[in-house]
């Protein structure tokens, strides 16, 4: 924060933060930019991990979710019940000799 331009713009530092807050913003160090617009307003640019997740942020992770969810889950139960001697198909003859 530089408190000298604050000055420049007779502006204390509390009235910067009020101005934050009702901007939704409650610390300064997630501010990346902050400028006082010709209007008057407060204009702020946040830091990458302080913005708000989107819609569309959250629907790609969820999606790179189910894609890792679904490469390690097992087959489903239907395709279980059908296949429940598959691993011991072709396996005759293979077992250790102190099972036999």
């Amino acid at each position: 924060m530089d408190v000298a331009e604050l000055r420049k713009l007779r502006m204390t530092v509390d009235q910067l933060e009020m101005r934050l807050r009702t901007s939704g913003i409650s610390n300064m160090d997630d501010i990346k930019t902050a400028t006082i617009e010709p209007n008057g307003e407060l204009g702020d640019e946040l830091k990458d991990d302080a913005k708000p997740l989107t819609k569309k942020e959250f629907k790609k992770l969820m999606d790179e979710y189910m894609l890792g969810v679904n490469k390690y889950q097992p087959e489903s139960k239907a395709e279980n019940a059908s296949n429940v001697f598959a691993e011991i198909k072709g396996n005759h003859g293979n077992h250790p000799k102190y099972l036999q």
